[in-house]
């Protein structure tokens, strides 16, 4: 009898091991830093933080802007309900210190988020998924 008490003692401690283990992971994915690794991304979460819903983002580089290495511009598209919105996408240096203009949401020289210069791991991106974070 005191060996089969202390067979389910162990396996309870790790069973509660193992749920411990599982959600200080969910916790620390919770934690982490969004991770941007596409413009359309950064975009988007600008647009979202000032409240502005969006149902496509296009970005549509033009020449001169990626003949010019110091310098990144591309022109912006935004569909909301139907309708187009242009805007401005320039960055000082590749994927650097960027900022948009859309003016038909008073948003003016506003920072995006900096791109990542990682991809993100396929099964970190499936929990966001999951988890509905992304």
């Amino acid at each position: 009898m005191d060996e089969q008490r202390r067979t389910w003692k162990l396996a309870a401690a790790m069973a509660a091991c193992a749920v411990a283990v599982i959600l200080i992971g969910v916790l620390l994915v919770g934690l982490r830093p969004p991770v941007y690794t596409s413009f359309v991304e950064a975009v988007g979460a600008t647009l979202t933080r000032h409240g502005v819903e969006y149902d496509t983002i296009y970005i549509d580089q033009r020449w001169p802007d990626t003949v010019n290495n110091q310098r990144y511009g591309a022109h912006l598209t935004i569909l909301r309900g139907g309708s187009s919105m242009s805007g401005r996408l320039e960055c000082q240096a590749a994927q650097d210190n960027c900022r948009i203009w859309v003016r038909e949401f008073g948003i003016e020289r506003e920072p995006i988020p900096t791109l990542s210069r990682r991809d993100i791991p396929p099964w970190l991106r499936w929990i966001e998924e999951q988890l509905g974070w992304r």
